[in-house]
């Protein structure tokens, strides 16, 4: 299932489904990790990068989202795969 950002319009996607430029495996990694993961990932790559955060750790549902408002980048969505939530992030431009 896609959902949209938390708040605010969501950004006009193609319908295709969400495609990340870099894919980051934080399963079974706790809070603060997978968000430590991204905001390292996300200074390395150029700004507009499209990055997946995979994780199953609960506290990332609120704290990707937070990340993204804190950082100027852009929330895109996230598809729950049963197991772990994939959650979609534009790097700010």
């Amino acid at each position: 299932m896609v959902t949209p950002p938390p708040s605010g319009p969501p950004e006009a996607l193609d319908p295709a489904p969400l495609v990340a430029d870099v894919y980051l495996d934080e399963r079974g990694r706790r809070c603060p990790l997978p968000i430590i993961a991204l905001g390292k990932a996300a200074a390395q790559v150029p700004a507009g990068t499209v990055l997946s955060v995979r994780s199953d750790d609960a506290a990332a549902r609120h704290d990707v989202p937070a990340w993204c408002s804190m950082r100027a980048a852009t929330f895109l969505g996230s598809i729950d795969h049963g197991d772990h939530t994939e959650y979609f992030v534009r790097t700010a431009q």
